[in-house]
């Protein structure tokens, strides 16, 4: 039985390493200063989402237009425009 191999000194050496980095958050100066927390991990990170309304809107009548011509061209339906007007309306022409 070999006492010390090279795996198992590795092995300790690696230990003993992520011992000595986790020991500064259990003390203050040993052996050196505190990891520093990111805002997210501190609880100083204050966010605030803003929609755009006009463009959101403006994004989801696209959305439905495009919807409709797939849906019409799928069930052979002829039509001569689907377009959207000034008050966010959809005209279709058939």
């Amino acid at each position: 039985m070999k006492p010390f191999t090279f795996k198992t000194v590795l092995i300790t050496g690696v230990i003993l390493a992520a011992i000595v980095c986790l020991l500064p958050t259990f003390f203050d100066s040993w052996p050196h200063k505190k990891i520093n927390l990111g805002l997210d991990l501190q609880g100083g990170m204050h966010l605030v989402l803003e929609v755009q309304n006009i463009k959101a809107v403006e994004a989801e009548i696209e959305r439905t237009i495009q919807e409709i011509k797939k849906q019409l061209r799928k069930e052979g339906i002829k039509h001569l425009g689907i377009s959207r007007l000034n008050d966010n309306a959809i005209l279709a022409k058939f």
